[in-house]
């Protein structure tokens, strides 16, 4: 799989890395650890392993996930006036057609 070049959002600072799948590499000032979250192009990601690549404090290998926000929306009210159904009976018992 190739490497694609990305932008990475991490605590509102953008930094250049590399994504391949759910790897990525980042600048090791990214400081991106262990369950930090970061963003590339709208998408949300948790870090699942950082590795210090090379050892030289340089480049991060980050394994991510997605993280979705699949929580349910709650429903607005609805501004409309809601007319009953249901007919009243008039004072000799028909139903009223207004």
């Amino acid at each position: 799989m190739a490497w694609d070049e990305i932008d990475v959002q991490v605590n509102d600072k953008a930094y250049q890395g590399h994504k391949s799948g759910e790897v990525f590499s980042v600048p090791y000032a990214s400081g991106i650890e262990i369950g930090s979250p970061f963003s590339v192009a709208g998408a949300h990601y948790e870090a699942l392993s950082v590795a210090d690549w090379g050892g030289r404090n340089e480049i991060l290998l980050v394994t991510a996930k997605e993280v979705k926000n699949d929580k349910p929306k709650a429903r607005r009210a609805s501004t409309q006036p809601v007319e009953p159904d249901v007919r009243l009976p008039d004072h000799d018992g028909h139903n009223d057609p207004d």
